[in-house]
C-alpha cells in the first residue's frame, strides 16, 4: 500500500472537500460492508488501519489489521472477556460498558473517522485513556460552530446516525451506503473544506498515544462503574 495512512494524504493534500471525504467514507463502508456479510467484525477500525494504494486522488482505500477481527454469530461476538477489544477514542459505547456487542461496533468507529476528516478534531478525547473511555461511554459529543458550521447537513446527518449511542439505532453498512451524503454524488460538495485538518497526520496526531493504545477488557472493566455512574448523572 504504496500511498500509506489515509490521514497522512488527507493532513498534506493542502485542500480538501466533502467530495473526498464521500469517496473515502463510502469505499471503508463497502469493506464493512463485505466483512459483515461474512459475520467479521474488525473490531479496531482507526487511521492507521486505513491505507491507501496510492497518494493521487481518487484514493483506493482498503482496511488492515485484523488482529483484533472476529467472527459474530447471530448478531454478536461470543468471545467477549479475554482478547483485546480496541483502541480508546475509537471503540464503541457498548464496549466500554461490558455490554453484549457486534457489527455495529464498527460503525462506530466509522462515525469518528467520518468526524476527524471533517473537523480535524477527536469527538472523544480527554488528558488520557481513561477520560476518553469515560466520555465515550456516556457517548456524548459537540459539534464546535467553528468547525461544523462548514460542513453541510447532509454530512452531519450522517455523522450523527453513526455515533448513535444504542447499537440499534446505529446505522448499519447497508443503511449508511443509502444515506444521501453518500448515495448521491451531487449531495457532496466538491469545495474545499476550510477547517485545519494539518493536525490529523501521523506525525503530528496529538493523541498519538491514544490511538496506538490497546485496551484490554479487564482494564476497561476497571472504568465501567465510573463510566456508567457518569453518564447516568449526566
Amino acid at each position: 500500500m504504496q500511498g500509506g495512512e489515509l490521514f497522512d494524504i488527507i493532513a498534506e493534500a493542502g485542500s480538501f472537500s466533502e467530495q473526498q471525504a464521500a469517496q473515502v467514507t463510502r469505499d471503508v463502508i463497502k469493506g464493512i460492508q463485505y466483512l459483515h456479510m461474512h459475520d467479521i467484525v474488525h473490531r479496531d477500525i482507526k487511521p492507521e488501519n486505513v491505507l491507501c494504494k496510492a497518494k493521487s486522488w481518487p484514493l483506493q482505500v482498503k482496511l488492515a489489521d485484523f488482529g483484533l477481527a472476529n467472527f459474530s454469530k447471530d448478531g454478536e461476538i461470543s468471545e467477549q472477556g479475554t482478547n483485546m477489544i480496541g483502541t480508546p477514542g475509537y471503540v464503541a459505547p457498548e464496549v466500554v460498558k461490558r455490554e453484549k456487542y457486534g457489527p455495529a461496533v464498527d460503525m462506530w468507529a466509522v462515525g469518528v473517522l467520518l468526524y476527524i476528516m471533517l473537523s480535524g478534531k477527536m469527538p472523544f478525547y480527554g488528558r488520557d485513556d481513561n477520560a476518553c473511555l469515560r466520555m465515550t461511554a456516556s457517548g456524548k459529543y459537540n459539534m464546535p460552530l467553528k468547525e461544523w458550521s462548514k460542513i453541510s447537513a447532509d454530512a452531519v446527518s450522517l455523522v450523527r446516525g453513526l455515533l448513535q449511542l444504542k447499537p440499534e439505532k446505529r446505522l448499519t453498512a447497508n443503511a449508511a451506503l443509502q444515506h444521501k451524503w453518500l448515495a448521491d454524488p451531487s449531495a457532496a460538495s466538491s469545495s474545499p473544506i476550510n477547517n485545519d485538518l494539518s493536525g490529523i497526520h501521523s506525525s503530528r496526531r496529538k493523541f498519538r498515544k491514544a490511538v496506538m493504545a490497546t485496551m484490554t477488557v479487564g482494564r476497561i472493566n476497571n472504568l465501567v462503574s465510573l463510566a456508567t455512574a457518569n453518564a447516568s448523572s449526566s
